[in-house]
């Protein structure tokens, strides 16, 4: 038996194999290490092996056998290696953590058959405006002590918002259409930015106060509000900073036909800035005459106050009795829950603009029993019950 020539092909994981040959069994011995020895009896000078991997480097051989044996003879060793492919399985155990209220590190382990070198991982990422990827290189990630975890940090992330991720590897040939699990990422919070806007009050009595606002423009996270009401010109007489979730505050007990400096900053858990601190002037009102007052016993310790009017503050005063006299009382000052208007607006009046638009004007109502949020306008056509235009517009306060 001589051997004068062999070609060794490797092509989309498959070889081929072309020996001359006088005799007519030959041994074909591939393998990677000498655990993975594969012996393949073959009786013609070429063989196509497609159980191979990708991106391997392997060995082979050929011995020519006759009824006799093979002669401890054996064609010179030969190596090459497969062809990269796509990856066979996704980046696995993606998580995160953020590190401000924009950015986030994104780890993740490498597929545990990449079936090649790794050129790029791709990172998408999708929210209310859209699906996002960034592409990093080998260069760009940080590979940690055990060679197994990986990380990139994500930047220019909306503030306070929620995305989801998932990740792709891609070699040479491409990602296989493999991708990781899909998480849920929460950016953080941050300091709200801006003041808060529409900052208004209503006066319900010479004493008492209604104060309402709308957020900043970028609250930045779950925002809540510092609110202090101090004496103009003596900040030193200023009640205490109330913290609240709400958009409206009453304040009572105040002096009459008095100046007041109210301050309103929004906040989140991250602290807040001084620079979005709104402030507004209110002055007092004078009296309107002697409140009027209802007194009544009784030997219960309840009582229901009926025919009170909506929205209105009054102040309750209760002190026990015996035979000897009236002991010392308690106060409570409470208001009235709102309720329908019972007046309609007053002097609606219109004014031709042009020939196909008028100005509707209208006095509020007297006798709103709340605060007005919402004026329904609408136009019926003239003699019947057929609405021809309607229409609702919000009041900011």
């Amino acid at each position: 038996m001589r051997f004068s020539m062999y070609t060794l092909l490797a092509s989309n994981l498959c070889i081929g194999l072309y020996i001359c040959h006088f005799k007519h069994i030959y041994i074909i011995f591939l393998f990677r290490d000498k655990s993975s020895l594969k012996a393949i009896n073959v009786t013609e000078t070429s063989l196509e092996y497609a159980d191979l991997e990708n991106n391997i480097k392997y060995n082979a051989y050929v011995t020519a056998s006759t009824r006799f044996g093979d002669g401890k003879i054996k064609s010179n060793l030969i190596s090459f290696r497969t062809p990269e492919g796509v990856p066979s399985d996704p980046p696995k155990e993606v998580h995160y953590a953020n590190l401000t209220s924009s950015s986030i590190i994104l780890f993740w382990d490498p597929p545990s058959k990449p079936n090649g070198i790794i050129q790029y991982y791709s990172v998408y990422y999708q929210n209310n405006s859209g699906i996002f990827m960034q592409n990093f290189t080998l260069h760009d990630i940080v590979s940690f002590s055990d060679n197994m975890t990986i990380s990139a940090v994500i930047e220019n992330l909306a503030i306070f918002s929620y995305y989801v991720f998932w990740v792709t590897a891609s070699t040479s040939v491409g990602n296989g259409n493999k991708t990781s699990d899909i998480i849920q990422v929460y950016t953080d919070q941050d300091i709200p930015e801006g003041l808060v806007e529409n900052l208004t009050y209503e006066t319900l009595s010479s004493t008492a106060i209604n104060v309402s606002w709308f957020p900043p423009s970028q609250p930045n996270g779950l925002v809540f509000y510092y609110v202090s009401l101090s004496l103009q010109g003596n900040p030193r007489r200023t009640r205490p900073p109330l913290k609240t979730y709400e958009r409206s505050l009453v304040f009572d007990n105040l002096k009459k036909y008095t100046d007041y400096i109210l301050k309103v900053t929004p906040a989140t858990e991250k602290g807040f800035s001084d620079l979005y601190t709104a402030q507004l002037h209110i002055k007092t009102e004078e009296d309107d005459g002697p409140d009027e007052s209802y007194s009544f016993t009784t030997s219960e310790n309840s009582i229901i106050l009926d025919e009170l009017s909506p929205f209105t503050l009054y102040s309750f005063f209760a002190a026990a009795r015996t035979r000897k006299g009236l002991g010392p009382s308690s106060t409570l000052f409470f208001y009235t829950d709102e309720a329908a208007p019972l007046a309609p607006p007053q002097n609606l009046t219109i004014i031709n603009c042009t020939s196909d638009s008028v100005w509707l004007t209208w006095n509020p109502s007297p006798l709103p029993s709340g605060i007005v949020k919402v004026y329904n306008i609408k136009i019926h056509e003239n003699g019947t019950d057929t609405i021809f235009y309607q229409v609702g517009f919000i009041v900011f306060w």
